[in-house]
């Protein structure tokens, strides 16, 4: 749809209704000569110059179900009643309705001499279109939709981010897919953060703050104790003993700390986690006493190793969100995934971790594999065909090396994988 809306030159709000609807089984065939019409290289061709100005908006193709109605209204003299019973018996395959709708179509042309050939084609043209045909009154209210959201997504790219992200708390997988989307438009999203973070996701100073409930066993309830007296909290004793106990356990404050929520009391997060103990008992013995004489001291340790903050990270909140395992293993020869597209039908060395692997067997028995790689911006299908999975050993969760050729399949770029290595 985008390589679409591209060569056709989107100028007009009528271009985006007449792109919806022409992108579908039946009509999507005439899509090169909308194009080429449109852009006048190809001539328009209107069957009869009575229909050029029910075709005309659309350069001689048939884009909409409404048309059909006012072919037939036209050429045979329907009424828009008897059109929409035709528009009916086609877009159902009534193939024994629709025969009887051709002999009354065609003599009913013929009545309004019209030639017998051209009632024919025409009929043939409307019943190759109308079993996919789309309506034009429902192209249009999408388009509205999509252009208005075009518009936000370009001129407020953070709060259309936040509403998107927003709308698909819960579903990891939705949520990977638009914290990819914000990377690729830099869009910079901050960790849950106790002082900043509310229960949605929320711009603080031109960045997305994640909400506390996106953190794996804190949900909302849990999330409201943290909010009652975050402007209060003086540092992680006070913290702890302020929220410690209610919906607030080990393991949420656990989950807390390596999801960077608790960065903003100035300890890395292996020093928390070491200490934890330090905090919690402060905070049951004095849950009714105010003395920051009787604080422990906090003991520190060297942070944990960049490979460990991101495994962690990964775990309590369902997505990689400051760093990704690949970063540090890409070079100068590696190229992006979100860069495929520029390279098709050519040989590239990617770097990818496998999300997901899809052993299938081929008719012969021979064993090959879809395998989803990811990056921090993207993800894309790696092909591995028996002659290459044989003597290769893929394991989820791998970061490896692949060799191969980009090919395009059902609109969507894979790697042919010519060779691939862990790393």
């Amino acid at each position: 749809m985008i390589s679409f809306l591209q060569n056709l030159k989107t100028n007009s709000f009528e271009d985006i209704f007449a792109a919806i609807a022409l992108y579908r089984p039946g009509p999507m065939k005439n899509i090169d000569t909308f194009i080429k019409r449109k852009q006048g290289i190809e001539k328009i061709n209107y069957f009869h110059p009575d229909l050029e100005e029910i075709l005309a908006p659309t350069y001689g193709v048939i884009v909409y179900q409404e048309q059909i109605m006012q072919i037939a209204n036209k050429m045979a003299g329907y009424s828009m009643g008897e059109a929409d019973v035709l528009r009916k018996a086609m877009s159902k395959k009534n193939i024994e309705l629709m025969n009887k709708e051709k002999d009354v179509f065609v003599k009913r042309c013929v009545e309004k001499n019209y030639d017998e050939d051209l009632a024919n084609k025409v009929f043939s043209l409307i019943l190759r279109f109308a079993e996919y045909g789309f309506n034009k009154a429902h192209s249009v209210s999408y388009a509205m939709i999509s252009y208005k959201m075009a518009y936000l997504k370009v001129h407020f790219p953070k709060e259309f981010m936040v509403a998107l992200l927003e709308s698909v708390k819960g579903s990891e997988v939705k949520t990977r897919e638009y914290i990819v989307e914000c990377k690729k438009r830099g869009l910079v999203i901050k960790a849950p953060d106790v002082k900043k973070s509310s229960l949605k996701y929320e711009i603080d100073k031109n960045k997305i703050i994640m909400p506390l409930s996106i953190i794996k066993s804190v949900g909302v309830n849990t999330a409201e104790v943290i909010l009652e007296n975050r402007e209060s909290y003086f540092d992680i004793f006070d913290f702890v003993k302020k929220i410690y106990g209610k919906s607030v356990n080990r393991g949420v404050l656990v989950n807390l700390i390596y999801a960077g929520a608790l960065d903003c009391f100035g300890f890395n997060r292996r020093t928390m986690i070491e200490n934890l103990d330090k905090f919690i008992n402060y905070g049951d013995l004095m849950s009714d006493i105010d003395d920051d004489n009787l604080k422990p001291v906090v003991e520190k340790f060297d942070e944990y190793s960049l490979d460990e903050l991101i495994k962690k990270e990964y775990e309590v909140l369902g997505f990689y969100l400051k760093d990704h395992p690949v970063t540090k293993y890409k070079s100068s020869k590696t190229v992006a995934l979100n860069d495929i597209s520029k390279y098709f039908d050519k040989n590239v060395t990617i770097v990818g971790m496998v999300d997901r692997l899809k052993e299938i067997k081929t008719k012969n028995g021979d064993q090959m594999a879809f395998a989803n790689l990811s990056d921090e911006f993207s993800m894309v299908e790696a092909v591995v065909f028996p002659n290459t999975y044989a003597d290769l050993d893929i394991k989820e969760g791998e970061i490896v090396e692949v060799f191969g050729k980009v090919e395009k399949r059902n609109d969507r770029f894979q790697i042919i994988v010519t060779n691939l290595k862990s790393l």
